[in-house]
């Protein structure tokens, strides 16, 4: 998973930086925003299936959560010199090189594929477990009659005594 959403990232990266309209333009972002959702929890499972409980994975989970922050504010900086200096193109172009080198390189630093041992692979009879759903559902479900209704602002402010 890790690697095709990295491959899947990159492509619509190239397509982005040569997209001559803006549909296009907008089409890539999405199924790069859809290869990114794909990458972040990949690479944390990665993370977490490689370190033994304990020590070593709360490291690695945290050297993992500063990485990406660091990534996050140095990406926003780095895109607007480069933006700056090239042209607008260029925040998604560098994207392919960066991704499909990580691709290639991956499988020779993670190591193969293990396979999960029948106990690890259980789930929950019901699919997901009953307070995830909720959490899931709950940002869909319509707002409640009350919060339809514009709320009455006064004309003039009120004065208490």
């Amino acid at each position: 998973m890790f690697i095709a959403g990295l491959v899947v990232f990159s492509l619509a990266s190239l397509a982005g930086g040569l997209a001559r309209d803006p549909v296009l333009l907008i089409a890539s972002r999405v199924v790069q925003g859809a290869g990114a959702a794909v990458v972040a929890p990949a690479a944390l499972s990665l993370i977490t299936t490689s370190f033994p409980e304990g020590p070593r994975r709360a490291k690695a989970i945290g050297l993992y959560g500063s990485i990406s922050a660091v990534g996050f504010v140095s990406g926003q900086v780095l895109g607007g010199v480069l933006i700056e200096w090239t042209s607008w193109r260029s925040v998604f172009l560098v994207n392919v090189p960066v991704g499909l080198i990580a691709a290639a390189l991956a499988p020779r630093i993670v190591g193969p594929e293990k396979k999960a041992s029948r106990g690890s692979r259980r789930l929950h009879r019901g699919g997901v477990p009953p307070p995830r759903a909720a959490d899931t559902a709950a940002p869909a479900a319509p707002p409640w009659p009350a919060q339809r209704r514009p709320a009455r602002v006064p004309a003039r402010p009120v004065e208490r005594r």
